[in-house]
């Protein structure tokens, strides 16, 4: 029995300090985990008390890894944390016009998104492989648990236009990192359990009616096969041989999707993303959901601003019904302006590069294209950072990177 589990979770030994790691991961990378507890709650009359869940998981972590914490976090750490909380709390009185989104916003920024740079700082991938990839299998689970939920009719959704699940961008994104990491544990371990779930959640993801995480995804596969991946032999007819796979996949991508064309709408899933690609509109920007128009009126305000931005959450101020601008660089740009956000993005940058070298050398280059793209491809095409969890753990993780850089240097 206890070998079952040993190859059903890929874990053996367990310290205290791990078993914190696994319940913050599991806050950061899998939220829906509460799915699987409130059932519990709900059967025991205390329906109301669900809402406890995530946070009493993130407290009982905080204090079983405390020693890993102390480690990871240093005192300028939590500065910046409350330094960006003060900075933010005096644009709407520099910006008036952003005091409704201000009130709206701010509050679950600090505590529930921000609060995540110190997960990143904590993330560390050589020590972490297994205990990652254990999260990852319960990622794929919980999807798998709340979409048999979904079709089967016991949780309420917003359905699409024939009475099938609507577009589910939060959730589609939220399992986009356990498949990213069972893919690179994939490649220094063929397990059959990961082989399945992987491709489960490939299937789930490409029937949840929303195209950013798909585009990532796709970016994701071809750059780590082409670029990322550690071929012992051979290495470059292996990833030719894979261009040429990938041309062969995309030659005939239309005879495939309408084979699955029929099956997702029978189970009940949205067939959104699939008829996008049919009607040449999965990267068309004049056909993505009128992002052109997002684009363009932020753009042009960009244009004509004086560099310091238009304040905290500004960007809403010019697009279509109130709504983010669906780029992280434009979003930046038109709250900060090209002076202040400007150097900001260029921080962004050199930390990612350096966080590259760093990664490359303690060969774990393929975590660092995971959290790359999980945490910072997606904001490229959908969603925004002020709602985005695991922007503020790629933010940590590249902190952590730069720190670790340091130290080896000394």
């Amino acid at each position: 029995m206890l070998r079952f589990i040993h190859t059903l979770t890929g874990l053996q030994e367990l310290t205290i300090s791990d078993k914190g790691r696994i319940l913050l991961y599991f806050v950061a990378f899998v939220p829906m985990i509460y799915k699987l507890i409130s059932p519990f709650f709900i059967l025991a009359g205390l329906a109301n008390f669900t809402v406890i869940i995530i946070p009493t998981m993130a407290i009982v972590g905080i204090v079983m890894c405390r020693r890993d914490l102390r480690k990871a976090i240093r005192g300028e750490h939590i500065f910046l944390y409350f330094l960006i909380a003060i900075l933010l709390a005096l644009s709407p009185i520099i910006h008036s016009e952003t005091q409704l989104l201000f009130e709206e916003n701010y509050g679950p920024f600090v505590t529930t998104v921000l609060p995540f740079f110190f997960v990143g700082l904590l993330l560390d991938y050589g020590r972490d492989r297994y205990i990652l990839r254990f999260v990852a299998r319960i990622g794929i689970f919980v999807q798998m648990f709340w979409q048999a939920c979904l079709l089967a009719g016991l949780v309420q959704t917003e359905l699409g236009s024939t009475d099938s699940l609507g577009e589910q961008m939060e959730v589609a994104y939220q399992l986009l990192f356990p498949i990213l990491i069972l893919y690179i544990s994939l490649s220094k371990e063929r397990n059959i359990i990961d082989i399945i779930l992987a491709i489960i959640g490939t299937i789930l993801l490409f029937m949840m009616g929303t195209r950013g995480p798909i585009v990532v995804y796709g970016v994701f596969v071809v750059g780590y096969l082409v670029f990322f991946r550690d071929y012992k032999k051979y290495a470059f007819l292996k990833r030719s041989f894979v261009i040429f796979l990938f041309g062969l996949f995309y030659s005939y991508l239309e005879i495939l999707i309408l084979a699955i064309l029929p099956i997702a709408s029978t189970l009940g899933f949205s067939t959104r993303v699939f008829d996008s690609i049919l009607d040449n509109r999965m990267v068309n920007l004049s056909e993505s959901s009128s992002r052109d128009d997002f684009y363009g009126n932020v753009i042009s305000v960009i244009k004509d601003d004086n560099g310091l931005g238009q304040g905290w959450l500004s960007d809403r101020l010019y697009t279509p019904d109130g709504m983010y601008v669906h780029n992280l660089e434009l979003e930046i740009l038109c709250q900060f302006g090209c002076i202040v956000g400007g150097g900001l993005l260029l921080y962004l940058f050199f930390l990612i590069y350096r966080s590259f070298r760093y990664n490359k050398k303690e060969r774990m280059v393929s975590f660092w294209y995971v959290m790359l793209c999980s945490g910072f491809f997606a904001l490229q095409f959908s969603y925004t950072y002020v709602k985005y969890p695991l922007f503020a753990v790629f933010i940590g993780f590249l902190f952590s990177c730069g720190h670790k850089t340091m130290q080896k240097a000394y």
